[in-house]
């Protein structure tokens, strides 16, 4: 019997220069993508936002028409009433007698949970917490709802906008300045 000959086994792994250039280059990759994933997130939370609202004042217009009597839209913090901030949530109801004020005999037609906290919800009117669509279809009032991300960065605002014919349209960015326009032209601002 003779004696075993040894193999020598090469361990292979990274050197401390290959690991700090890795680490480095990993570095650089997260300072690139960071922002650009942080304005995929404010542009996307604005625009759900953005949407929830055009489709319940669509939904508030074509209930008006289809029922015959005024439908209301009106912020609520509380689901049940009109009061708060667009941001709490918003609320549609008939509104028969055009008073503005959900009554124990009206008919709920559509109730929309607060936004995310990182987004916001304005309203441009001249009426602060609601909007009501006349059976014809007509609004009260002109009105603009600003979407605006938590960073009010104002490339990432949206909007919707209310015609007095009651009808609804998402803002555009008209002069390719990358930030959207109000009904007047007039470039959308966040507080």
């Amino acid at each position: 019997m003779g004696i075993g000959i040894m193999h020598r086994q090469h361990i292979k792994g990274f050197s401390l220069i290959e690991l700090m250039i890795t680490v480095a280059i990993m570095a650089i990759v997260l300072m690139v993508g960071i922002p650009s994933f942080t304005g995929t997130i404010n542009k996307s939370g604005v625009a759900s936002s953005i949407n929830d609202i055009q489709t319940s004042l669509t939904e508030a217009r074509s209930e008006a028409i289809t029922r015959g009597l005024t439908v209301s839209v009106c912020s609520s913090n509380d689901q049940a009433s009109c009061s708060g901030t667009w941001s709490d949530g918003w609320i549609l109801f008939e509104d028969e007698n055009e008073n503005g004020i959900l009554e124990a005999t009206t008919d709920m037609i559509s109730v929309t949970q607060g936004l995310n906290a990182e987004n916001e919800l304005r309203l441009v009117a001249t009426s602060t917490s609601m909007i009501q669509y006349q059976n014809s279809g007509y609004a009260d009032q002109t009105a603009t709802f600003i979407g605006c991300p938590g960073d009010k960065d104002t490339q990432y605002s949206r909007a919707v906008i209310v015609s007095s014919s009651g009808m609804v349209r998402k803002s555009r960015d008209s002069d390719a300045n990358n930030i959207h326009e109000d009904s007047t032209g007039t470039d959308l601002t966040c507080p």
